[in-house]
């Protein structure tokens, strides 16, 4: 109401004017006959109620400005201490989306790599397909706030939109193992990150595969085959938005490892990893860096449940009582070793909690100094919160939360009312909790709930609300999450590459000994210099020509001088904005051009290659 928003407005020595923004609901509905007669008396003026005008919210910002030279000026997080349990509500439904974003970036990605074959890009489907997803992105179907049936509807959408999107892949690597030349049997890697990567590459084939080499260097690398059947091998130098080709083997001698697993310990050449009758980890020693990762005498991916009964608006938000009632998870079934091979080692590890069953798939790896937890979770339970905590042995008043194109720092104490407020904070693919020297990161794949107080990091998995969707969260959930330690802060880890590589893994694709095809075994789209901070997000076709669009951001807080390259020569560049729009020219040598970039900067640029 107009009186409720002059009573709300806390600037009146400053101001006499305050904006109303107004409509039929939360959704952007027009105004109503009711309000605009409301609004036309309430123009001429009624005792005890403010006066109104009817303009522009432009206008009103135009007459702020004019109006005050020394406004406040904020900095930092514009926090809403409101609404917490959207971060994690309908935790399918958000999964979904960050896997059709993940999987529309890599397609456009690959048929950008495939425009150089003469391939036909197919902007009118990704077009529709990202349309679809923007769509669901509405501010309640995203926020897991809408009612039942708007999610039977999303169900349907998000899968057609994976087998369409996996069509496209399908056909997207089959035209690229069809390009490429290799002398022997080859696995080609694709890469759609914007950096070089090394990495575990999962794949099936039919023959029996025991090693990759990689033709340009020699290196030979085990290849294991998984308790599901797959493949799994560790290679190294895939080159960023490329790919790269590696021989097939089916002959190679046991090579030594220092991978060792059994149902109570796992240990690699990074971790020495001990667990508990509860199948809670009770000890990590980094052999790195020599030390423990955990807290004295605390177990980490402890799953924890809480009570969650907020006063209203229940699959919105989690109230700051919510911890008073915790109950752990530690009704074990079963804890079995699914693998134990040169690449990887795994255990499987199976509780009951009521109905609900947790299965959960606890991998390290030869090669990769990560802990990596891949959980199925058939949930049966209601006003209940699930989050899994990790009391790490670091000490630091910030932690780090990745965001869209950048990070922010959030404090881990209460010392203040609005620190105390940030009991539930949002992230995307990682959090980071780093001391000087060392400190923990943990990536996910598709969750978005955080709080890190006092060292213990919990990542919140489920919420089970019951308004306004009475069956909210009551299903098989599909989600994955890994720890990282490491020796000094984030940007000395480069966590923001692992966050990617986590949620974005390599594609394979079997190509046959051929010399019919031109392309060559190992070939990079763009890369830029330096790809440790300046991340090469996207690479697209332009909307309404053949030029290339990529999308580059500073992730470090740092300036940047860049040099972008191609295997191509480049013919023109331009920097635009985001309706492809030129704003200025960029000078090119060759295959390269170079720019500057400052901190948390976002770039848009626009080349042509010939």
């Amino acid at each position: 109401s107009a009186i409720g928003a002059w009573r709300r407005y806390s600037h009146k020595e400053h101001n006499n004017d305050v904006l109303i923004s107004y409509g039929y609901g939360d959704g952007g509905g027009g105004p109503t006959e009711e309000m605009l007669e409301n609004i036309r008396r309430m123009e001429k003026g009624l005792p005890g109620c403010p006066k109104t005008v009817q303009g522009t919210s432009l206008d009103y910002f135009k007459r702020l400005e004019s109006k005050f030279t020394d406004l406040p000026k904020w900095v930092g997080e514009l926090y809403l201490e409101y609404h917490r349990g959207t971060y994690t509500s309908m935790g399918r439904n958000k999964r979904a989306n960050r896997k059709c974003e993940l999987m529309l970036s890599d397609i456009e990605t690959l048929y950008s790599l495939l425009m150089q074959e003469g391939v036909v890009y197919p902007q009118e489907k990704i077009n529709s397909m990202w349309e679809t997803v923007l769509l669901n992105q509405f501010h309640d179907i995203l926020p897991g706030s809408s009612i039942k049936e708007v999610y039977d509807v999303t169900l349907k959408e998000y899968q057609a939109l994976a087998e369409e999107g996996e069509q496209l892949i399908r056909e997207a690597l089959d035209m690229i193992s069809r390009a490429v030349s290799c002398e022997k049997d080859s696995l080609i890697a694709v890469n759609t990150l914007g950096f070089n990567r090394s990495g575990t590459i999962e794949f099936d084939s039919s023959d029996s595969i025991t090693s990759l080499k990689d033709p340009l260097k020699g290196k030979v690398a085990p290849v294991q085959k998984t308790a599901t059947g797959s493949y799994i091998a560790y290679i190294e130098d895939v080159p960023s938005k490329g790919y790269k080709a590696f021989e097939m083997g089916s002959i190679l001698e046991a090579a030594e490892t220092d991978l060792h697993v059994t149902e109570k310990r796992m240990e690699n050449k990074f971790f020495d990893i001990l667990f508990n009758e509860k199948g809670n980890i009770q000890s990590i020693y980094d052999k790195t860096n020599c030390r423990q990762v955990l807290k004295l005498g605390q177990c980490a991916n402890v799953l924890q449940v809480f009570e969650d009964r907020p006063r209203d608006n229940e699959n919105w938000n989690i109230e700051m009582y919510y911890p008073q009632k915790k109950y752990e998870i530690d009704d074990v079934q079963s804890v079995e070793v699914i693998d134990n091979g040169p690449v990887r080692g795994g255990i499987r590890i199976t509780r009951q909690f009521f109905d609900s069953k947790i299965t959960q798939d606890i991998y390290i790896y030869a090669d990769v100094a990560r802990i990596d937890f891949d959980s199925v979770i058939d949930w049966k339970e209601k006003q209940l919160l699930l989050k899994t905590v990790f009391p790490v042995d670091v000490h630091a008043e910030r932690a780090t939360y990745d965001i869209q194109f950048g990070n922010v720092e959030r404090t881990t104490h209460t010392n203040t009312s609005w620190d105390v407020a940030r009991y539930e904070v949002v992230a995307h693919k990682w959090a980071d909790y780093s001391q000087y020297d060392y400190g923990v990161s943990l990536l996910n794949d598709c969750k978005y709930g955080h709080d890190i107080r006092d060292g213990n990091m919990r990542l919140t998995l489920l919420k089970s609300g019951i308004a306004p969707n009475p069956d909210a969260d009551k299903e098989v959930h599909y989600m994955k999450y890994s720890l990282v330690p490491h020796a000094g802060t984030w940007r000395e880890a480069n966590i923001p590459a692992e966050g990617y590589a986590f949620n974005q893994p390599m594609y394979a694709v079997k190509t046959k000994a051929s010399k019919t095809g031109c392309g060559s075994n190992s070939l990079c789209l763009f890369e830029v210099d330096p790809s440790d901070h300046v991340i090469l997000e996207t690479v697209k076709k332009c909307e309404h020509s053949d030029e290339y669009i990529l999308r580059l951001y500073e992730s470090h807080n740092a300036n940047a001088e860049c040099t972008l390259s191609s295997f191509k020569n480049l013919e023109y560049a331009y920097e635009c904005d985001m309706m492809e729009e030129n704003i200025k020219e960029i000078p090119v040598e060759a295959n390269r051009l170079t720019f500057k970039i400052a901190p948390y900067e976002i770039i848009t640029l626009k080349v042509k290659l010939w």
